[in-house]
């Protein structure tokens, strides 16, 4: 539909023209590096990859992960749905080789810094909670490190997860004042 204009397969209006086209225009930029693309949409992920214009959308619960990505220009539309652990790594393997081969783009990826800034983690240090989930992020060795995990009623269903934080680029941090 979205490489269609909002038309289906047989070429009858789902959604008007211009909503679909406008789902696909850029109305803020994400500030984060490394995180899903570079623009949102209404409702999508617009992405740059070498220059070409990819959208998408990524959800998930608990063990089961979806991602979609649209190349407009090739007419291309993968969809990836995972069960169980991995679901980065099947994502980054599926999506970077399929767009090379089908598109002749390169997927973004995102890996922290070899020699990442030093930061004093220290305004950071605490517990983060919403309902559902906490995150506790610690210092140890001059080193931030996260535990997250879920809460309530999805307590227990995902396993504790804990890993070191690295300070990407210097500067404000998007949520913080």
């Amino acid at each position: 539909m979205h490489l269609r204009g909002g038309r289906g397969p047989r070429a009858e209006e789902i959604l008007r023209g211009d909503l679909a086209a406008e789902m696909q225009r850029i109305h803020g930029k994400v500030p984060n590096p490394g995180s899903v693309g570079d623009h949102w949409g209404l409702g999508w992920y617009l992405c740059d990859w070498d220059g070409a214009t990819v959208y998408g959308r990524d959800c998930g619960t608990i063990g089961q992960y979806a991602f979609l990505r649209v190349d407009p220009d090739y007419g291309v539309a993968v969809a990836l749905l995972t069960n169980g652990g991995g679901a980065d790594a099947a994502y980054a393997e599926v999506f970077v080789r399929l767009f090379a081969d089908l598109c002749g783009v390169g997927v973004r990826s995102f890996a922290p810094p070899e020699d990442p800034p030093t930061l004093d983690g220290a305004a950071h240090l605490g517990t983060y909670e919403r309902h559902g989930a906490r995150m506790t992020i610690t210092a140890t060795n001059d080193r931030l490190a996260c535990r997250s995990e879920m809460t309530d009623e999805l307590a227990g269903m995902n396993p504790r997860v804990e890993y070191e934080l690295v300070l990407v680029r210097e500067g404000p941090v998007c949520g913080t004042r």
